[in-house]
């Protein structure tokens, strides 16, 4: 029988000052790339004196996008995907279609469990902006420009990052702009989280 995923959640006392959106994002610390795209994953509006709950599951999959503008601000959204998992289908080869489009391989298992790869091919033309990335969820994380001949090694046990904001789901997110007010969450041995955005709009962790 199949592993059922395990369904992480957090919910939001929302105290703040003001109406904004609630979001969250990732970081893989072992994606060495200066120019990686970090997106604003999971995101939901949220009124002062409200309470927001968030939850998700761990499935990921492959995506592709076009992403002619990757600035702060852009929104991201998935073009194609391909079903993964971090055991028999974590690398997939990424190429040029005929007419004109990207496409994906079968997935197939790689070199080592617990890695999601890419493998673009020389049919990869940079110009046209073609971003790969992982999806958890059904909703894209991250974001990596594809380049001819190149591997791209995608390393999930994400740092999870709440914050508030006018933001919206698949933005693209400066991280520095919120390093000092972002609330890290991290589920070590729980699966659930309950935080308060305070009366002064800064986050605090209950449990």
């Amino acid at each position: 029988m199949p592993t059922l995923a395990t369904t992480y959640s957090v919910s939001v006392d929302n105290k703040a000052t003001y109406n904004a959106s609630l979001a969250i994002y990732q970081v893989d610390p072992n994606l060495d790339d200066p120019n990686v795209l970090t997106l604003a994953w999971l995101v939901k509006p949220s009124t002062s004196g409200s309470t927001t709950a968030f939850t998700w599951e761990v499935e990921y999959d492959f995506y592709w996008t076009e992403v002619d503008n990757p600035k702060p601000g852009t929104t991201i959204t998935s073009t194609a995907t391909r079903e993964a998992d971090l055991t028999s289908n974590n690398m997939v080869l990424f190429s040029h279609a005929d007419g004109g489009t990207y496409q994906f391989s079968e997935a197939t298992s790689g070199p080592k469990s617990n890695i999601l790869y890419v493998h673009q091919d020389d049919s990869i033309v940079v110009a046209d902006n073609a971003y790969i990335g992982i999806q958890m969820d059904n909703k894209p994380v991250v974001a990596v420009k594809a380049q001819p001949n190149t591997k791209t090694e995608f390393t999930p046990h994400p740092t999870y990052y709440m914050v508030y904001g006018r933001i919206e789901p698949g933005e693209i997110i400066d991280i520095s702009e919120y390093a000092d007010v972002a609330l890290k969450l991290t589920f070590d041995g729980v699966t659930s989280h309950s935080v308060t955005l305070s009366e002064h709009n800064q986050f605090h962790l209950n449990s």
